[in-house]
């Protein structure tokens, strides 16, 4: 199994547009073993404010329109990370134009993500733009081989991401 001390999380950037944000992370294995990691993500959003108490996180395998997640059809792949770089990647999305029933928006400036079989969540501070959470629940993507959070995989050239600060 893969262990929080090996796995390094890095936001890769956001495709917005048309009232929703689509933001990719990628985890990297700096570990001298190789590991496996299969199913989804659990994600915790942070205002700077406090948890967002009643997000509601909604698995998709696939999303067409964007084509991020898993297109193949059957259980999601089993994604190993080779030691010393090994990458799998996923997608979190939401809302940045509250709906009718919600009270407002608040701006995530962490992200903490579990996966599956690893015992520590993964903390992404963001540093430089915090993004809109206006709706009370997200999706994610399952955990996929590669950069895109895509299979079949895409070229980040294909997303509009829009860069955060690294850190």
């Amino acid at each position: 199994p893969c262990t929080e001390s090996h796995l390094r999380l890095t936001d890769r950037g956001t495709d917005v547009g048309a009232g929703s944000w689509f933001q990719l992370f990628q985890v990297t294995n700096d570990g001298n073993q190789s590991c496996s990691l299969k199913g989804y993500p659990r994600i915790t959003l942070r205002p700077s404010q406090g948890a967002i108490q009643s997000l509601v996180v909604i698995s998709i395998k696939y999303e067409a329109a964007r084509k991020i997640g898993d297109s193949q059809s059957g259980p999601v792949p089993t994604s190993t990370l080779a030691a010393h770089g090994g990458m799998v990647s996923f997608w979190i999305a939401g809302s940045d134009t509250p709906a009718a029933n919600q009270p407002g928006c608040k701006m995530a400036t962490d992200v903490l993500v579990r996966l599956p079989a690893v015992r520590e969540a993964l903390q992404y501070h963001v540093t430089k733009i915090p993004f809109n959470v206006c709706e009370d629940a997200i999706d994610v993507t399952p955990i996929l081989p590669g950069r895109s959070g895509s299979v079949p995989a895409e070229p980040l050239s294909y997303f509009d991401l829009q860069r955060p600060s690294i850190s």
